[in-house]
């Protein structure tokens, strides 16, 4: 088996765990914490994202809706 096919198989594999079983627990949860960074990443940026859209949605009801109401002096 190669090294790629035995991450997404990590509790498997037994020949592997039983002679290396430390570094490959080590190296599944580093992949798994990447992942969960990643994942939680995403999310931040959506919601970062979706508040400027909100920030300039309202900017432009406000300019929109008091524009006539404005004197020029």
């Amino acid at each position: 088996m190669n090294r790629i096919a035995k991450l997404f198989t990590f509790p498997f594999w037994k020949e592997d765990r039983e002679k290396n079983k430390k570094g490959s627990i080590v190296l599944y949860l580093t992949i798994q914490s990447i992942a969960i960074v990643l994942f939680l990443y995403s999310y931040i940026g959506i919601i970062t994202l979706w508040c400027f859209h909100l920030s300039y949605a309202s900017l432009w009801y406000f300019a929109e809706t008091t524009k006539d109401k404005i004197e020029v002096i």
